[in-house]
């Protein structure tokens, strides 16, 4: 009978660039908030989204910064392309019940 090491450390997992597809809703969420706001209070909140998802990859420990800054670009191309898709289809303040 062959013992299981049940305790040894997990082998490591393949790298996964950020998750977009996992992630719609959050990222629908930052480009409807982001839209909802102008200049520097727009800067802002992007700033804290960024640093949001950098201080999640830390404590999932993630270390490597290429790795980290790699996820960032990612997040920042589905966020601008989410953004695209709602002005496009007519997601604007107005519709949503804020000023124009």
């Amino acid at each position: 009978m062959h013992q299981l090491d049940l305790f040894l450390p997990a082998p490591p997992r393949p790298a996964e660039w950020f998750p977009v597809q996992r992630r719609r809703r959050f990222i629908s969420n930052v480009a409807r908030i982001l839209l909802d706001r102008e200049g520097g209070k727009r800067q802002k909140r992007w700033r804290l989204e960024c640093t949001r998802l950098e201080c999640e990859l830390i404590v999932a420990g993630i270390r490597d910064r290429v790795f980290i800054t790699a996820e960032l670009a990612s997040f920042k191309s589905a966020v601008e392309a989410e953004m695209c898709r709602q002005i496009i289809e007519g997601v604007s303040r107005s519709q949503r019940g804020g000023a124009v």
